[in-house]
């Protein structure tokens, strides 16, 4: 598992966005990590991947302390999409196989090759594989990112706002195969998400942020109309439709 002990970071001189955060976040889960803008979501993910060096507290992967770990070994562990991505003059082929760089030693190997053409088969992108990833549309870029973070086969994946830029019916795709890859591999997913009817729908933990801390962490249970108003400041109605909880603001 992932476990977060104290851990607080804040921007320069700037009040803490993460303050005194602790958490255990276990195996094989799918996790959304929810809040209001601002509440130190995405902070949240670059801090367990050490993007960001929280200023206090720690974060162990499987009992190892992340601040000692070398970047190889931790990018065997941990997997991450960032919010954003910057198209390259890359092939999407060779895009997606930068996610084999932990593994490469001398060259890339024909296991290498197979496990990314497997990742492109995943994601629909076979057919872009030649196609450079400046030509691509800001949905298409998304997908590319999300298949190099697949092609790392880490036993943690960390999106932050996956499906940003994906149409309906692209996101539910990609939202149904990060969790069948969730339930399938025993992989931990955590998602930082907006769409609270997506979240409930795909993932099985939730971390709701408030005020710099953790206000709740658990399962469907937490999802209630009450943490809503009170993370969100909005009322709204959870319904029921088809087992699926669909929550309405009033």
């Amino acid at each position: 598992m992932i476990r977060v002990e104290g851990l607080s970071y804040s921007y320069g001189s700037s009040p803490k966005v993460l303050d005194n955060i602790s958490c255990q976040l276990e195996q094989g889960h799918c996790i959304a990590v929810l809040g209001n803008n601002g509440a130190g979501k995405s902070t949240l993910l670059k801090c367990l991947n050490r993007v960001l060096v929280p200023q206090e507290g720690e974060v162990l992967i499987d009992g190892d302390d992340t601040n000692i770990m070398p970047r190889r070994e931790m990018a065997k562990k941990i997997a991450y999409v960032p919010q954003r991505s910057i198209a390259s003059h890359t092939m999407v082929f060779d895009a997606v196989l930068l996610g084999r760089k932990p593994y490469i030693n001398w060259d890339v190997t024909e296991e290498d090759r197979r496990i990314v053409q497997r990742v492109l088969k995943q994601l629909n992108l076979s057919e872009y594989s030649t196609r450079y990833t400046s030509e691509l549309s800001g949905g298409e870029l998304q997908k590319v990112v999300l298949a190099r973070a697949l092609a790392q086969e880490s036993d943690y994946l960390l999106l932050d706002e996956p499906t940003s830029n994906l149409d309906p019916h692209n996101k539910h795709n990609m939202l149904r195969l990060i969790q069948d890859i969730s339930i399938e591999q025993n992989k931990t997913v955590i998602i930082v998400i907006h769409d609270l009817n997506l979240a409930v729908r795909y993932c099985d933990r939730f971390l709701f942020l408030k005020d710099s801390n953790i206000y709740r962490y658990g399962g469907c249970e937490i999802v209630t109309t009450q943490t809503i108003e009170d993370v969100y400041g909005m009322k709204v109605e959870i319904l029921e439709h088809r087992e699926n909880k669909i929550i309405v603001p009033c």
